[in-house]
């Protein structure tokens, strides 16, 4: 990160990465570091299927931004989570038993859950979880993230450490140890904020009228 311009992060020979890259990777990363977007749906199970992509509930481009799920109901009636290894533990010959109502659900690859046993009905499965945002939402000089005024500034701090990891030398290293430091600071004080452990400064900047406001054309400055 030795030069940003206006809407490029270069090196002393070519352009390496776009400002709106940098910036929409610490809206994702922030996302996922503090939940800040839970969701839930519901969608009809189909009799003798067992797995279910994350991709189906809601609609196709909201359920592939679900990264976590922490409760699974089916027909109003909470499911206990399950690993594989768990459930061969418990049950051994699982496989091969009949289809029925399901009393677990199991995390099935990275964006799938599986439900056993598998259901013998069309009732409702009820999810509950976590999901990143929709970066087509944030891809304009215009746009601004969904999250604290307070919070912003964090954004810009994690796209300058995903560009200083890709843009190796000294500078950056240090730049990247200092970034770092203070981004998980403020990560660890807006997840106590977000997730109901108290109302939490961040580094003196949480009024509404004198918070940051940070969109994608801000300019992300190294180090004086």
């Amino acid at each position: 990160m030795d030069e940003i311009t206006a809407g490029a992060i270069v090196d002393s020979s070519a352009t390496q990465f776009d400002l709106t890259t940098a910036v929409q990777f610490g809206y994702e990363q922030y996302a996922r570091d503090t939940r800040c977007f839970p969701v839930n749906y519901t969608k009809a199970s189909t009799a003798g299927t067992s797995t279910y992509a994350y991709s189906v509930f809601g609609t196709s481009s909201a359920g592939k931004r679900i990264f976590e799920l922490r409760y699974v109901a089916y027909d109003e009636t909470r499911l206990g989570r399950r690993t594989l290894d768990q459930l061969d533990r418990e049950e051994s010959n699982w496989r091969w038993n009949g289809n029925g109502t399901p009393r677990y659900w199991l995390p099935y690859g990275e964006s799938t859950l599986m439900l056993y046993p598998t259901p013998s009905g069309t009732d409702n499965i009820y999810i509950e979880g976590w999901q990143a945002p929709d970066l087509t939402a944030f891809d304009a000089g215009t746009d601004e993230p969904l999250i604290h005024l307070s919070d912003r500034y964090l954004l810009a701090l994690r796209g300058a450490i995903w560009v200083a990891e890709r843009l190796v030398n000294v500078k950056n290293n240090l730049r990247y140890q200092m970034y770092e430091t203070q981004y998980r600071q403020g990560i660890k004080e807006a997840d106590m904020r977000i997730n109901g452990q108290g109302h939490t400064t961040i580094f003196g900047r949480e009024s509404e009228s004198g918070g940051s406001r940070l969109n994608i054309s801000s300019t992300i400055l190294p180090p004086p």
